[in-house]
């Protein structure tokens, strides 16, 4: 018997119409150029049966809530064509985003705002070399990460109900709309802090959505119940006569965040957080001997705040 291979491994996702509705994605029309995919196929909770018995041992349970667990990575770039959607859009909707454009006609820019409610659900078909795990109602999170000298990757979480684990070879994927993204240099990234441009060594947001398992006597779904983001930087230790950053931290200060990977259109991913607000004790690193100041903490969304939905991805 042919052995099955770790690392030969394919994702293909596509929105659903209906909730928990295979929609049959395929290789030619839905397939994920995903980095470091793996899968947890099979998740849940034990209930003993807990019975009086005149031994000591174990009693027979079940495995409840049960759900598959799917985490990769997907490069940060843009669509190509700037207006154009970006291959990873279905992703990015079922971690909890709202997408849109400037312009319905002609949309130079597509935006992805964080919402509460109507998440959409993927169906995902995990390809494990020779077997097929068809997952559906598939709901995420999303941490989008940047490193210097290294590539943007967004880190996606999905958890969804088990439709069918059965053999299945690998289709001929079509991944041609993945832009190749452009590596965190100086000339490519541009970020500001409080309102002026820091020098920026790693940047991380986390869209902080929070998805569970959720059952009644009618259904079993997998529904967002929470999204609290935050961000975490390393910058260059700054000069405390131009920024005291300690003071701002003591103060509470709330100030903007942005950041903008790329400068040609249609490879252009942009991230405003319009209030931002430093909590987590900073630390101090060697950055090839340079003080470099590690940062970090919530992103706020309210109605009163400046950007209410905490933040915005913009793909241009």
């Amino acid at each position: 018997m042919a052995k099955q291979r770790f690392n030969r491994v394919a994702l293909l996702a596509a929105i659903e119409a209906t909730y928990g509705t295979d929609v049959e994605p395929t290789g030619a029309l839905n397939a994920i150029l995903t980095r470091n995919l793996e899968i947890r196929p099979l998740q849940g909770d034990e209930l003993r049966r807990e019975l009086d018995k005149g031994t000591f041992g174990n009693d027979p349970g079940t495995l409840l809530g049960q759900h598959t667990e799917i985490t990769f990575e997907v490069e940060i770039a843009g669509a190509g064509t700037a207006g154009d959607l970006p291959a990873y859009d279905p992703l990015l909707r079922a971690a909890g985003h709202a997408q849109d454009g400037d312009d319905p006609t002609t949309p130079t820019e597509i935006y992805y705002d964080p919402i509460d409610d109507d998440v959409p659900s993927v169906t995902l078909y995990f390809y494990g070399d020779k077997t097929l795990h068809k997952v559906v109602g598939a709901r995420g999170s999303v941490t989008m990460t940047l490193a210097k000298r290294q590539y943007g990757i967004f880190s996606f979480t999905f958890m969804g109900l088990i439709d069918d684990i059965a053999g299945g070879t690998i289709p001929t994927l079509d991944q041609s709309a993945f832009v190749k993204p452009i590596p965190f240099r100086a000339t490519n990234v541009d970020f500001s802090l409080f309102g002026d441009t820091r020098p920026m060594h790693s940047l991380t947001i986390n869209g902080g959505q929070t998805v569970s398992f959720y059952e009644n006597s009618e259904e079993e779904t997998l529904e967002q119940e929470d999204r609290e983001s935050s961000w975490e930087a390393t910058i260059e230790h700054p000069d405390l006569s131009t920024w005291d950053v300690y003071a701002a931290i003591r103060n509470d200060t709330i100030g903007a965040l942005q950041m903008v990977l790329g400068t040609t259109a249609g490879n252009i991913v942009q991230v405003d957080a319009g209030e931002v607000q430093m909590l987590s004790p900073p630390s101090r690193s060697s950055e090839n001997g340079v003080v470099a100041l590690g940062l970090g903490g919530s992103i706020i969304a309210s109605d009163t705040s400046a950007q209410p939905t905490g933040y915005r991805i913009t793909v241009k």
